[in-house]
């Protein structure tokens, strides 16, 4: 696929992809926009936290985290006091070679934070630079909420937090 060719679906239709993570929280906490921009720095110095008029520099601005961007993808988080949708603790099509007891161990959680890409990407560089941008957040805030799991871009099987982390570690946007 050329970069400019719009995303398609297996039977040939315009797919739109939506780039979700779902951080599922023992208990609520509230991340704030300097915390997930100090995490940033360590994990992906390379980016710019925004909201999204774009980059936020100065160290005294917090414009909240609902409206974030990272390097220009738009994103929102969503800090949610109750248990997420009991389908997502449901394994896919195929057991979860990736946590086995997902479902069991991850019932109990009281929060979830939504980290949600609402933009429909026009092809697949930006497609791709969108889950980036949604991984690399979700992995940032992952580091700072007491976390259980994480669920992310559409995928069927919740991940161990420390599985996740541990996949971000080195991604770079």
């Amino acid at each position: 696929m050329n970069t400019s060719e719009t995303l398609q679906s297996g039977d040939g239709q315009a797919s739109r992809p939506q780039f979700t993570a779902t951080l599922l929280l023992r208990e609520v906490a509230q991340p704030s926009f300097a915390q997930i921009r100090s995490e940033l720095e360590r994990i992906a110095p390379q980016t710019q936290l925004g909201d999204w008029s774009g980059p936020v520099t100065d160290p005294a601005v917090d414009p909240g985290i609902e409206i974030l961007s990272l390097n220009g993808e738009r994103m929102s988080v969503l800090v949610i006091d109750g248990p997420a949708p009991g389908a997502i603790l449901q394994a896919g099509p195929f057991p979860n070679p990736l946590w086995p007891n997902a479902e069991k161990e991850a019932a109990g959680h009281k929060a979830h934070i939504l980290v949600i890409a609402p933009e429909d990407p026009v092809d697949r560089e930006a497609a791709l630079a969108k889950a980036r941008a949604v991984t690399v957040v979700a992995g940032a805030i992952a580091r700072i909420v007491p976390a259980i799991g994480v669920s992310w871009a559409d995928g069927a099987n919740l991940v161990k937090t420390e599985a996740f982390v541990g996949m971000t570690e080195k991604l770079r946007t």
